[in-house]
């Protein structure tokens, strides 16, 4: 649409700044990362828009118990997820080379179907000994379902980190339809037809998988075909320079993972799957406008920084701060509106019995309003290959989260009360992230002591 824009004012021969509005004058002289921002943004938000108008049909097909299931599910799967390529896929867009990046990516397809293949070994293993029971709690469908949607994931990952890379932010954007709208129509289907939360886990693996096979086709035009790049040598390669993100970055992904999820499986394990149900349903609309906004400057933040990590290091600085400061202004009034008429409006879209959840996003104002401006420049410290500074933070927040919810369980606090404390725990780490990160950019000579700026020396 920009395109067109521009070609038409061309032709009509007017000057830069002759006859536009102000509005269209100031977006037409943005950058290429803020046009890069709003491309990717207009995708999430047609991708998350999906997610809202569903969610209204859904809460009506599946009880908050089921969708409690569902979500100890996709915790679970979260956690292990974060790690399944080993983290090799964050390496993607900042490798030197145009093969190396090929190869890291292919990389991380492989190491992702080594996951998933330990993951269902385990879960096999798990059904044949019946540990205390396991085999109720572990069904057959499960079996095959949890490996197979870790494995469409990971593929997911290390073809977002090769369009990242590449600036195909188009397809990018196709990607998140695809998968919002395939697991969004599966879910309302499955959940119609009777199948309960087996309907919620499966519309999840598909949307996964459909995501992952438009990320794996090539835009028209394209250059670059990353299957004639792919060699056994190049890959061993790749894996020895960037050593670090497995051993330190999968470990903190499994630390930052684990500090998300841990609160819905402890809800669930402490105070039942209704409870993990109202708490899932809140994280969901909190995630929506979040992901709107937020993981399309993520996606474009992180190939900017990795560039300019490389090539321009002192730029990095400026850009975080900018951005830091535009997500505080972007993203306050909506996070604030959602949290002063939370339960009223809960209560109106999804119904009476989901009031509750309307609730629980009150007590985590500050916490959205935390996650949404740091979350989307966490890509920072993988530029600088800080994996260690990253990992020190995630074991961190992990330990405050578990001390917060442990606490309200052991002074028998009730579940609204639970979640406000781990809110204040949530808060707390999100501010102390963002010290650390403009801290190590702040830092003189961190480009020459093992961040990127280092990958031109090897």
């Amino acid at each position: 649409m920009v395109a067109r824009v521009l070609r038409a004012l061309k032709r009509s021969g007017l000057r830069p700044t002759e006859h536009r509005p102000r509005f269209l004058q100031r977006f037409l002289d943005a950058g290429p990362l803020t046009r890069a921002v709003a491309l990717v943004a207009g995708g999430s938000a047609l991708s998350q828009a999906l997610v809202v108008l569903t969610s209204p049909v859904i809460t009506r097909i599946y009880s908050p118990e089921e969708m409690g299931v569902y979500a100890l599910y996709t915790s679970a799967l979260a956690i292990l997820s974060s790690a399944v390529c080993l983290r090799y896929e964050m390496a993607v867009p900042i490798a030197p080379t145009v093969e190396g990046s090929a190869n890291l990516a292919a990389l991380s397809a492989l190491v992702a179907g080594a996951v998933s293949a330990l993951a269902w070994a385990v879960l096999w293993f798990l059904r044949r000994l019946d540990p205390w029971g396991l085999a109720a709690a572990v069904p057959t469908e499960m079996v095959w379902l949890f490996p197979l949607t870790l494995l469409a994931f990971g593929i997911l990952q290390a073809g977002g980190g090769w369009a990242t890379r590449q600036q195909a932010f188009r397809r990018i954007t196709r990607s998140r339809v695809v998968e919002s709208a395939v697991s969004g129509g599966l879910q309302i289907g499955l959940g119609a037809a009777g199948a309960g939360a087996l309907g919620l886990v499966v519309g999840r693996a598909a949307g996964y998988g459909a995501g992952a096979l438009v990320l794996l086709g090539r835009d028209p035009g394209t250059r670059v075909s990353p299957l004639r790049l792919l060699s056994l040598r190049e890959m061993r390669a790749a894996a020895v320079r960037f050593r670090r993100f497995p051993l330190l970055a999968a470990g903190a992904g499994l630390l930052n993972s684990g500090g998300l999820q841990v609160a819905q499986l402890l809800l669930g394990l402490f105070y039942g799957t209704q409870v993990a149900g109202w708490y899932a349903l809140g994280q969901r609309m909190i995630d929506a406008p979040m992901t709107l906004v937020g993981q399309a400057v993520a996606q474009v933040y992180a190939a900017e920084v990795a560039r300019l990590a490389r090539e321009e290091p002192r730029g990095v600085r400026p850009l975080f701060q900018q951005l830091a400061r535009r997500l505080l202004l972007v993203g306050a009034p909506p996070i604030l509106f959602l949290g002063a008429f939370g339960p009223q409006l809960f209560s109106f879209v999804f119904g009476p019995e989901w009031r509750e959840a309307g609730m629980y996003t009150q007590v985590l104002v500050l916490t959205m309003l935390a996650r949404f401006v740091v979350v989307p420049l966490s890509y920072t410290l993988d530029a600088l290959e800080r994996q260690d500074l990253q990992l020190c933070w995630d074991a961190g927040r992990l330990i405050l989260v578990l001390g917060a919810l442990v606490a309200a369980k052991g002074l028998g606090a009730l579940p609204g009360v639970a979640v406000a404390l781990y809110g204040g725990a949530m808060t707390a780490s999100y501010l102390a992230l963002y010290a650390v990160m403009l801290l190590a950019i702040s830092r003189p000579g961190w480009q020459r002591r093992g961040g990127v700026g280092a990958v031109r020396e090897s």
